[in-house]
């Protein structure tokens, strides 16, 4: 429960937790909801540690296509097209449906969100990711990267 998580990282001395959520198909713009969603958070946590919201835009497979050379790296499974690297550089892999363009640029068997997605993850570049995705940026941010500090 979220009193067992609050409980635990008072104890721990977390003095803030991070809630990733996936935007996915709402119309509510990011300020608006992560606004609305920290004040209930602090409501629930007053004074004990800070919880920030980051949410992805749209989907967690947008962050994973923002570096399309973790796919290039994976030749045997994923073929990078012209058209995707026009629709994710510079700049614009959050406004894409990452899922429908992964699938496409899947070889072999059908792309898997959970598997596909680890082996794309562990070789993603943070920078050229965040290069990419603005709901990254603002991740690595809230996480205090120093790049994104003042942002």
């Amino acid at each position: 429960t979220c009193e067992s998580c609050r409980r635990h990282a008072c104890a721990s001395k977390v003095d803030c937790s991070v809630l990733v959520i996936d935007r996915a198909q709402q119309a509510s713009a990011r300020g608006n909801l992560s606004g609305a969603l920290n004040g209930e958070l602090d409501a629930l946590s007053p004074g004990s540690f800070r919880i920030e919201v980051v949410y992805m835009n749209r989907t967690f497979d947008n962050w994973l296509i923002a570096d399309l050379n973790a796919l290039r790296m994976q030749r045997a499974r994923y073929e990078v097209s012209d058209a995707l690297v026009r629709r994710v550089e510079p700049d614009k892999a959050d406004n894409v449906n990452a899922l429908d363009f992964l699938k496409k640029a899947t070889k072999g068997k059908q792309y898997d969100k959970i598997d596909d997605g680890q082996k794309i993850a562990l070789k993603l570049d943070l920078m050229a990711a965040a290069r990419n995705s603005r709901s990254f940026r603002h991740l690595l941010h809230v996480l205090g990267h120093v790049k994104y500090i003042d942002q």
